[in-house]
C-alpha cells in the first residue's frame, strides 16, 4: 500500500469517490493510487472493497497509510522560486515532490509548522495539485477580493479538471 495517497477534490465533484470531510469547505478528500509518475487513478467503492477484501486491510488502515505516504513528500516552496522576483519569499507554494495532486499537503500541520512562519494566512486553493499561502497582514488581503481573484483565475486559466473551489480560507499557522 505504499502507493495509495490522499487528494483534494471540490465536494460537487466526486459522487462516486470514497470521500471524507475537510476543515475546508467544499473540499473533501479522496484517495489515489499512483501507478507511475504519469499514471494513477482513483478510489472508487468498488476499489476501496478490493483493497480491503484482497489484503485484508481495514478502511481506517487504509487512510491512515495514505495520509502518511501524502505528507511523506510533502513540499512547502517559496513561490519566488517558480517566479524569480515576481513575488517575494513570503508567498508559500504548498504541494509534494510531483506537483501533481499535492494540494492534500495543506493538511500536513506538522510540516507547515516547520516550514511557514507563525501567523494568519490566506490559503488559495490554486488546484488539485497545489494550494498558496499568503501572509494576510503583509500583502493587506481582504478575503473576498482574494476569493473574487480565485474566481476569475479559475473561469480563465485553469482546467475544469483541475479546478479545487471557487474560494480561499484564512489559516492559522
Amino acid at each position: 500500500m505504499k502507493n495509495i495517497y490522499i487528494g483534494l477534490a471540490n465536494k460537487n465533484d466526486q459522487a462516486d469517490m470514497v470521500t471524507r470531510e475537510t476543515e475546508f469547505d467544499g473540499i473533501v478528500l479522496y484517495l489515489w493510487v499512483k501507478l507511475d509518475h504519469e499514471r494513477s487513478y482513483r478510489v472508487n467503492e468498488y476499489v476501496m472493497n478490493q483493497l480491503m477484501y484482497n489484503d485484508d486491510v481495514p478502511e481506517e488502515v487504509i487512510w491512515d497509510m495514505a495520509l502518511r505516504n501524502t505528507f511523506k513528500e510533502t513540499r512547502i516552496t517559496p513561490m519566488s522560486t517558480f517566479i524569480p522576483m515576481a513575488f517575494g519569499s513570503e508567498i508559500m507554494v504548498v504541494t509534494n515532490n510531483d506537483a501533481f495532486r499535492g494540494a492534500a499537503c495543506i493538511l500536513d500541520e506538522e510540516a507547515l509548522k516547520a516550514n511557514v512562519e507563525p501567523g494568519v494566512y490566506i490559503a488559495i486553493p490554486s488546484s488539485v495539485h497545489e494550494f498558496l499561502l499568503v501572509p494576510k497582514d503583509k500583502y493587506n488581503l481582504g478575503l473576498n477580493a482574494v476569493i473574487n481573484m480565485v474566481m476569475e483565475v479559475n473561469e480563465t486559466e485553469v482546467r475544469p479538471e483541475d479546478r479545487l473551489a471557487n474560494t480561499a480560507y484564512e489559516i492559522q499557522i
